[in-house]
């Protein structure tokens, strides 16, 4: 786990005060994996605020951009089982090299967020194979276009993987049982 997951997946009274607020603006009680779904969107909010720049070839990408690319292939995800992923990732470019006889560039992908994309790359980093893009081909040098904000997939995917997911709902469990305003009914939590 790295230091920035586990940072995720850590209760401060922060995340606490931002529970306790969901519950008051909801008359229902909650269940923990609802509650530590919100949390987990509310901790990323930071990582949503970059403008995503849309996927092509032809074009210049940077270190550090946003790029949304759209996906309908099979996908390795261990050394012998395969996932078919249909969908949109935004993709964060960690480094890029030029190949001068190809006259293009090749990016390094990374997906901070959850699901099959994510036990792909996972899959990947253990097999230590980088997962590049080809941009900057034929040396065009556009510049990409910007993706509409509400075409964000990053607004409705979950923000971190399964297993960050459940650490996150144990120890909020946890935080929430040692919270003297909250109580729980069976898996069921509300304001006392």
């Amino acid at each position: 786990m790295t230091k920035e997951t586990q940072k995720l997946t850590e209760i401060t009274t922060d995340d606490l005060a931002f529970v306790e607020k969901e519950l008051a603006a909801s008359a229902q009680p909650r269940s923990v994996s609802d509650l530590a779904e919100k949390l987990a969107f509310a901790k990323t909010a930071g990582q949503r605020t970059q403008a995503v720049k849309k996927y092509d070839p032809e074009c210049v990408y940077q270190v550090g951009d946003q790029i949304y690319k759209e996906y309908d292939e099979t996908l390795s995800v261990g050394s012998k089982a395969v996932e078919h992923f249909q969908g949109a990732v935004v993709l964060e470019v960690v480094s890029k090299t030029y190949f001068p006889s190809f006259q293009s560039e090749m990016i390094e992908v990374d997906y901070p967020g959850g699901g099959i994309f994510r036990k792909y790359l996972e899959y990947m980093k253990k097999t230590r194979t980088q997962v590049l893009l080809p941009s900057n081909t034929g040396g065009a040098g556009r510049a990409p276009e910007n993706l509409d904000s509400g075409d964000d997939p990053r607004l409705t995917e979950l923000p971190m993987t399964d297993r960050d997911l459940h650490s996150l709902e144990r120890k909020l469990h946890t935080a929430l049982n040692k919270a003297p305003g909250t109580f729980s009914w069976n898996d069921r939590w509300h304001l006392k």
